[in-house]
């Protein structure tokens, strides 16, 4: 079962801070707009079906007092020469079942009034916390990303054909669509032009850089010379034979080499005559 809700109009308006001393035409209309309109934000539809607003007919005197319901919440005024609380505790007494009753408004005597009949109650400050509350909880979970609603998709609206579609003409009966679609297919495959492939670049290999020669002084040379022809077997080596100051040198060539066995004739035959000169008495 629902809970009823009976609320205090005017000191609601007051604690939110809607309320005036005195008002002029229109404006108590704009500020009881502004707080049914905060109770909507806050309130379910069924909540809202089961609540009801009393204002005092004092502080409308130029409003419509007529019982009406906005938003799905009945809004009544007290009649005249009576306050909202009196007509606030005739209707807590008026209604059977009080445990299903919630009393909204900062007046003690209307706490008193809902403690005698075991009905519920919350002061004016603390219903409009809770409002709040619910409201912020309320645009969290409509803002949430889980709960958006996806973009809407912009479609191109499809057409109407103006005349239905004409039959296949019988003429054309006896085609073969297959055999139509692999002979375009063939067509397109011999006029694609086939890949070539570039060839291979044949690598040969370059030829080995002569490493370069030190380069030598000219004593150097010299010296190479010279060794070159002490090792050559034909070479014959030369004697300068000193001459004048203005004269060209002479270069005295070697005597022939003497064969070895005339060599060791001659080395046998000195040998001799020195033992028979040592035999001999030499002359003083």
């Amino acid at each position: 079962m629902a809970v009823e809700l009976i609320i205090d109009g005017y000191n609601l308006l007051h604690l939110a801070g809607l309320a005036r001393a005195k008002y002029r035409p229109g404006q108590f209309e704009q500020a009881r707009d502004r707080l049914l309109k905060r109770l909507l934000l806050s309130m379910t539809e069924a909540e809202r079906a089961h609540t009801t607003i009393v204002f005092d007919a004092q502080y409308a005197e130029q409003a419509d007092r007529r019982t009406t319901v906005i938003h799905g919440m009945q809004v009544v005024f007290s009649p005249r020469g009576r306050q909202a609380d009196d007509l606030i505790e005739d209707m807590l007494c008026s209604i059977p079942n009080t445990r299903q009753v919630r009393v909204v408004s900062s007046d003690r005597r209307l706490r008193r009034a809902a403690r005698a009949v075991k009905a519920g109650y919350i002061d004016s400050d603390s219903f409009l916390v809770e409002l709040d509350a619910r409201r912020e909880k309320s645009e969290r979970s409509v803002n949430s990303p889980a709960t958006a609603p996806p973009p809407p998709v912009n479609r191109p609206a499809v057409k109407p054909l103006s005349k239905p579609a004409e039959p296949w003409p019988s003429e054309f009966a006896d085609l073969d669509l297959a055999e139509i679609e692999r002979s375009v297919q063939a067509e397109l495959d011999a006029a694609r032009p086939t890949p070539t492939v570039a060839p291979t670049p044949v690598i040969t290999p370059s030829k080995p850089v002569a490493k370069p020669q030190p380069q030598t002084t000219s004593l150097e040379s010299e010296l190479l010379s010279a060794a070159q022809l002490l090792n050559d077997p034909n070479h014959k080596p030369q004697r300068v034979v000193p001459g004048p100051p203005d004269a060209k040198p002479k270069v005295a060539t070697a005597p022939p080499a003497v064969p070895p066995a005339e060599l060791s004739f001659w080395e046998q035959r000195i040998a001799e005559l020195g033992q028979e000169d040592d035999g001999r008495p030499r002359r003083r």
